[in-house]
């Protein structure tokens, strides 16, 4: 999970490896949580990218987070299986 101050939402959603966002809002500030796959090439192409920003900083998923990305992921491929087709 990266977080990141000051950047363009748009922009870090459409890089590759990006699992999920979520802008974080306060009085003084507006920041934005992401959640990858890895995050040193996140952080690679990000800069590649020539995305402005500052404030990074990486930590690692708990382990809840973890499962519910997992489980987010069984969810949607779960509905994109039609039904007549999971009786099978």
């Amino acid at each position: 999970r990266v977080s990141l101050e000051n950047v363009d939402h748009d922009l870090v959603r459409r890089l590759d490896g990006v699992v999920r966002t979520e802008r974080n809002s306060s009085d003084d500030d507006t920041s934005l949580t992401v959640w990858v796959q890895d995050s040193d090439d996140f952080v690679r192409r990000l800069v590649s990218a020539g995305v402005p920003f500052r404030g990074l900083s990486v930590r690692r998923a708990t382990l809840e987070e973890a499962f519910l990305t997992l489980t987010a992921e069984t969810d949607t491929l779960r509905d994109a299986v039609p039904t007549d087709r999971m009786s099978a």
